[in-house]
């Protein structure tokens, strides 16, 4: 009996929650030493791979001669607009197939035709005043000549005064002669306007005439452009236009739907957008560029400006450039930094002046580079030089 009291008693208890707590504790110090090596390991390789040289792109440039070429994108413009008038008045005849939406035509191509009748009679009428103006003066020639005689038998030796040899009439008949010769070319300039043209090659925007139809001066039937009336216009930075220097006249070449068209620097703006801080070039098509091959305005086009020359020049990719505007240059298996001359850019690299490239210029970022960081460089297919 005094066992069983005994063995409740409260220092036996405490030294069974001792035991617990010390069951518990190995078991902890177990679990925790069970995913130490776990730890460890991961701690290894850790420092194993900050140890080891990073991989680097590298490329190897030639030096040669570059040709800058800007690319730039650019709308097909229409400058001027000509309303088509007849300058003499008279009913339609014929129209051409041409005088339609959409249509070209080349300078001088008749496109309208007017009934030529009245103003042929016009034409026949001052013919007839030219005819009777050289016949009176044809009359006065010969009474002239009649008078002049019978003077001289009646006055021998004496000068024969104007007035008996009819010169007055003469002259006053032959500037009859000339009034009507005037009147003529003029009425046959107005007969040779029945058959309507325009003095270039063009496209007609819109037109609303037809056979039967009275027109003239004041009753314009239609719309057209020239061929010169079509440009390209091109936003550019001023930095790739200080690239391309005196930029007027230079060779370029516009390039759509799987075409090249010739083209020219026509001029530059003479000022700098406010909001893009672009300036603006202005093309003209070359004239071997047919009526029927000039793209619609409103056509969006890539144009592209050949440059100055460069001699002694590398062209790199883009992804060589820092962040700094610099480039990274492998030396042995260490990297230094150079601060490459940029000439312009294009969208096949990146033109700079020629450096001292050592065993070849980093392509893209390199993380934590310094100048004398060790790298493996490793080389890649040349993705600018050419």
């Amino acid at each position: 009996m005094a066992e069983a009291q005994g063995s409740g008693s409260p220092s036996v208890r405490w030294k069974g929650m001792v035991q617990l707590a010390v069951v518990l504790a190995v078991v902890v110090v177990a679990l925790y030493f069970m995913r130490a090596p776990g730890i460890t390991e991961l701690d290894v390789v850790v420092a194993k791979g900050t140890a080891d040289a990073p991989r680097v792109s590298v490329v190897q440039p030639s030096q040669t001669t570059h040709t800058l070429t800007v690319t730039l994108t650019g709308e097909v413009r229409l400058h001027t607009r000509i309303a088509m008038t007849s300058e003499v008045r008279g009913r339609v005849m014929s129209v051409s197939p041409k005088l339609r939406n959409g249509g070209t035509f080349r300078a001088g191509e008749t496109l309208l035709a007017l009934d030529p009748r009245e103003i042929e009679i016009n034409v026949r009428e001052a013919q007839a005043g030219v005819e009777e103006a050289l016949a009176r003066v044809r009359k006065h020639e010969l009474k002239g000549q009649l008078e002049r005689a019978k003077f001289l038998r009646d006055n021998p030796g004496q000068e024969v005064p104007a007035i008996v040899a009819h010169e007055p009439q003469i002259e006053r008949f032959k500037a009859r002669v000339k009034h009507w010769e005037a009147v003529v070319a003029d009425r046959e300039l107005n007969l040779s306007k029945t058959k309507y043209s325009l003095p270039f090659d063009g496209r007609i925007i819109t037109t609303n005439v037809g056979i039967g139809e009275v027109v003239g001066p004041a009753n314009p039937f239609g719309i057209a452009y020239s061929k010169e009336a079509i440009g390209i216009e091109a936003p550019i930075s001023l930095v790739d236009l200080a690239h391309l220097g005196d930029v007027v006249g230079r060779d370029a070449s516009a390039r759509l739907a799987g075409r090249t068209l010739p083209a020219v620097v026509e001029r530059s703006s003479s000022v700098v957008a406010p909001r893009s801080r672009m300036a603006t070039l202005f093309f003209a098509f070359a004239d071997s560029v047919a009526i029927d091959e000039l793209p619609l305005p409103g056509t969006f086009v890539q144009v592209s400006v050949e440059g100055a020359e460069y001699d002694n020049a590398f062209r790199l990719p883009e992804a060589a450039e820092q962040h700094d505007g610099s480039v990274w240059v492998i030396d042995g298996d260490e990297l230094r930094s150079v601060t490459a001359d940029t000439l312009g850019r294009m969208n096949t690299g990146w033109i700079v002046a020629a450096f001292d490239a050592g065993d070849g210029v980093v392509v893209g970022a390199v993380p934590g580079a310094a100048p004398g960081l060790k790298v493996e460089a490793v080389a890649v297919a040349d993705a600018g030089d050419a």
